[in-house]
């Protein structure tokens, strides 16, 4: 199966600021640049958490009633964590470069693009079986869209928050 890329970025107004010195000058673009490389340590703990959630939340359209291994009867909608193994092979890394902030989410169980978009399968890999069909179940997708019943983490508001905060302990004067 092809990889897939989800993209979302966020785009910030410009701002023009009127130094008075360039040293002022060089604070101020210090303090933003401060506060995009602070967010990048929140945003990986706070959006890990926002895909941890979508995971665990019993929105997700499945076709057929199925025993988990805890001996519970999952039905549809459900949610899509059973053992945590795909839970746990989450990855996020961010990079922070040029003025811009990049992250990568990745899973690394065979079986996450399986269930993130779907698609056919023999149970077990075995050739006599039939088919089987499987929904996408795209948690990464809507968590970052707010779509599926899911709602959309607010990147832009914990970015926002760490420049604030830097700004603040650099221009605050009280």
């Amino acid at each position: 199966m092809a990889r897939k890329r989800i993209s979302s970025s966020i785009k910030f107004p410009k701002v023009k600021l009127v130094y008075k010195s360039p040293q002022a000058r060089a604070k101020a673009k210090g303090g933003i640049s401060k506060g995009m490389m602070n967010s990048r340590s929140i945003i990986k703990t706070t959006l890990s958490e926002a895909l941890q959630k979508s995971m665990k939340t019993s929105v997700w359209a499945w076709p057929r009633s199925t025993i988990r291994k805890s001996g519970e009867s999952a039905g549809s909608p459900r949610d899509i964590f059973d053992t945590g193994t795909l839970s746990r092979s989450q990855k996020i890394a961010t990079n922070y470069s040029g003025g811009s902030l990049m992250i990568n989410i990745s899973y690394s169980t065979p079986y996450a693009s399986l269930v993130h978009y779907g698609g056919a399968h023999r149970p077990y890999g075995d050739e006599s079986r039939p088919l089987q069909l499987l929904p996408a179940r795209p948690w990464i997708y809507a968590t970052v869209t707010g779509t599926y019943g899911i709602e959309k983490y607010d990147m832009k508001g914990h970015l926002e928050a760490a420049i604030r905060d830097e700004w603040l302990s650099r221009f605050n004067p009280y």
